[in-house]
């Protein structure tokens, strides 16, 4: 008997604030021009390290998502 079992999928914690940032991106609830939270906020609300926050935004900036302005904030 040969049994068929699909991958288990892992995500890391950078990717699942990834994944909620584009949930928000996608409802409208964040809109083109809009400033994100600071990184600190945004680790407290989702109860995450900074350090995780800082990797997701990164990688969205090189996805073209987010633009992050030095002395400024981070943009949509």
């Amino acid at each position: 008997m040969v049994l068929s079992f699909k991958k288990i999928e892992r995500s890391t914690i950078t990717e699942d604030i990834i994944e909620q940032l584009r949930e928000k991106i996608l409802s409208g609830e964040i809109k083109p021009g809009d400033k994100l939270p600071p990184e600190r906020v945004l680790a407290e609300s989702l109860s995450v390290a900074r350090t995780s926050v800082r990797e997701a935004i990164r990688a969205m900036q090189y996805m073209g998502i987010l633009e992050v302005r030095c002395g400024e904030g981070t943009f949509l």
